[in-house]
């Protein structure tokens, strides 16, 4: 993940068919990788005589994971005999549905198709192939903003206009290399301006139409900003509208630069390269940025802010106080906000931050409103923090398509009660079909158990060399340092208070009495 603010070309990709593309493309992942011979992940067959006699590899291993070689060679035969079939029957053979569900048949433990080190294995086959498309799409000039196993957010150095022909060209250029054929690349979502702090707080300019020849009339925002709703009910528009103004300034400013860059072609004398028009244009962006937040932003903010102060301390004077400037509790609160005027002060500011090239000016912006309401700069108060502790579950898959999905349960809208539905239903965005949701309590109820094992089976670590102890009898390192926890208790039990509050939000009971269990015994 990459936060930041790209004025250029963005494009969310999603990917599909990742678990059949890596098992069948193994043994070039291995060769990518330097590994052969009896370490790589080849079908060459042997002979009972030269397993006896130690000549062939019995198993292969990935990370933690161990396999039979016979068995890795029978579900890539089996995957290739899928695929045959889907293609020869044109999409339409029961093999089609086979392969789409590849990975929740590996992974589901109802499955009768599931083994915990094959599902390991071919995890890990997933994340090293994963990691080799990224490569490729660094290697042909794009950065990586954010990936998981679902979709890619990819900054370009592209300008607005020009996002179609460009999207088109990098995904048949990355599935034309036989590593990534069998991966499904589809760009679904272009920005002209992007302002991203991670998955579930983010904002920018959407390009609906990436075929359009002229920019539209009217610019299309998304607002995503999960730290919004920690904030109380009555500055939250006040948020929306500053960082939307931001985006949307900064975003005009780009056009402008751009515009004010395109000049005739004409000879340029060899030997010396034409800097000049590139720096003067950069030139002029960089100092309309700093004219924009050193006055007309700044202005802005300071009445804003001094509103916000002046209701906020209206509400305070009255017999019962507005509960609009009261903090919602959400299931993934873990900080003790008390103070409105400053958590907006830091909050819109930690989101104008993300333009990394202006940190100064920022800064000086944020001392500016943090002396408005009478706190220090360097003050511990005046430090962003997230305030919603994060609890994902990672590559869901739907069981009405091939779609996987990171479930975000404290940050995700789609996923938050809005407390009209008793039970409300978790839905593909893809497909429209319903998640399973004793399924993913039982998945969420064996995250708490592997962290309980591993909070039970962890290293000690020494204080101040940070070294792992490797002594069980000494009680004090080497360097006379006293040996502590390497995970600390104080985050498992934030993470397993968070896992009670979004059990008790999600009416799930069976998730919320085992937490509880654990949280109270700790």
């Amino acid at each position: 993940m990459s936060p930041g603010a790209y004025a250029n070309v963005c494009l969310e990709v999603t990917v599909r068919n990742l678990a059949v593309d890596s098992v069948l493309q193994s043994v070039m992942v291995n060769e990518l990788e330097g590994s052969g011979g009896a370490t790589a992940f080849d079908s060459v067959s042997h002979t009972l005589d030269e397993y006896k006699n130690g000549e062939a590899p019995r198993d292969l291993t990935l990370g933690e994971s161990n396999v039979s070689t016979l068995m890795f060679n029978i579900l890539k035969s089996m995957i290739k005999a899928w695929l045959l079939d889907k293609v020869r029957n044109n999409f339409e053979s029961p093999a089609s549905l086979a392969i789409d569900h590849f990975w929740r048949w590996i992974s589901s433990s109802a499955s009768n198709m599931y083994d915990p080190s094959l599902h390991r294995f071919v995890h890990g086959l997933m994340r090293k192939t994963f990691i080799q498309l990224l490569a490729e799409f660094k290697r042909l000039g794009s950065h990586v903003v954010y990936a998981d196993f679902s979709r890619i957010l990819l900054a370009t150095s592209k300008p607005p206009g020009t996002a179609h022909a460009y999207a088109t060209y990098i995904t048949t250029a990355v599935t034309a290399n036989e590593l990534f054929q069998h991966i499904y690349l589809n760009p679904d979502r272009f920005y002209d301006f992007l302002l991203f702090m991670d998955q579930a707080n983010m904002g920018g300019i959407v390009c609906e139409n990436p075929l359009a020849l002229e920019p539209p009339e009217e610019l299309a925002l998304e607002m995503r900003w999960n730290i919004q709703e920690f904030l109380p009910p009555a500055i939250h528009d006040d948020f929306h509208n500053v960082v939307q103004y931001f985006i949307v300034e900064l975003f005009k400013i780009k056009q402008r630069t751009n515009g004010a860059s395109r000049v005739p072609l004409r000879a340029v004398p060899n030997g010396a390269p034409d800097l000049t028009q590139r720096d003067v244009g950069k030139t002029r962006e960089i100092e309309a940025v700093l004219e924009f937040i050193s006055r007309r932003l700044t202005r802005r903010m300071l009445k804003v802010v001094g509103n916000v102060q002046e209701r906020y301390h209206d509400s305070l004077m009255q017999a019962e106080p507005d509960e609009d400037f009261d903090f919602p509790v959400k299931p993934g609160s873990h900080l003790h906000l008390t103070r409105p005027p400053l958590e907006f002060v830091k909050f819109a500011c930690a989101a104008f931050a993300l333009a990394r090239d202006h940190q100064v000016e920022i800064g000086l912006l944020k001392r500016t409103l943090l002396e408005l309401i009478n706190v220090r700069e360097f003050a511990n108060d005046a430090i962003f923090r997230n305030p919603c502790e994060p609890l994902k579950l990672p590559n869901v898959p739907c069981r009405h398509c091939d779609a996987l999905r990171d479930f975000d349960f404290c940050r995700d809208p789609e996923l938050i009660p809005n407390n009209l539905e008793v039970s409300p239903k978790w839905l593909c965005a893809d497909c429209g079909g319903e998640y399973d949701r004793t399924a993913i309590e039982f998945a969420l109820m064996q995250m708490v158990v592997t962290m309980e094992r591993n909070f039970a089976q962890q290293d000690l670590k020494c204080a101040r060399c940070q070294q792992i102890r490797s002594e069980n009898v000494s009680m004090h390192c080497q360097c006379s340092g006293t040996q502590v926890f390497t995970l600390s208790k104080a985050d498992m039990r934030r993470k397993l208070r968070t896992i009670v509050n979004v059990a008790t939000v999600h009416k799930l009971g069976r998730l919320k009495e085992r937490s509880q269990f654990i949280l109270s015994s700790w």
